[in-house]
């Protein structure tokens, strides 16, 4: 499981892990989100649906022996909770992967990607990822 700020680095990682490890599935809610909606936008009321996509995913993963990724930003404790029961059930190790950055480096990043998330969504994400988790707060210099 990843976990970090948009722009931070999971989804390059993701790609280059599977390049190395070619027996990975990259599980991504907002990738799901895209396929089944056409777009990444997070809605409250879609979330369900996407969730048990994401969940049926993993487990058919699991069920074909192969790595799982979760490359989704994971920024509260029930996302952590929810994939270690999963990891309980399948009788597998949960392992997670942090990526540290500081907000103005992932704005710097962001604005060059082809879908920019934006300064504020970036900014709220990181105070959600650091009131779970104070250990990621990065001081900006």
């Amino acid at each position: 499981m990843l976990r970090g700020i948009p722009a931070s680095g999971k989804s390059t990682f993701a790609l280059n892990y599977v390049k190395e490890h070619p027996n990975t599935t990259i599980v991504c809610k907002e990738e799901i989100r895209y396929h089944a909606f056409g777009h990444r936008d997070y809605k409250q009321s879609d979330e369900w649906k996407i969730a048990a996509i994401a969940e049926q995913e993993i487990f058919w993963a699991i069920n074909s022996h192969q790595d799982v990724i979760i490359a989704d930003t994971n920024l509260t404790k029930e996302h952590e909770i929810y994939y270690r029961d999963i990891a309980r059930k399948a009788e597998i190790e949960l392992e997670i992967i942090e990526f540290k950055i500081s907000v103005p480096e992932a704005v710097a990043r962001d604005k060059e990607r082809k879908e920019p998330v934006g300064r504020t969504k970036i900014q709220k994400m990181y105070e959600t990822l650091v009131n779970n988790y104070p250990h990621m707060r990065v001081k900006d210099v």
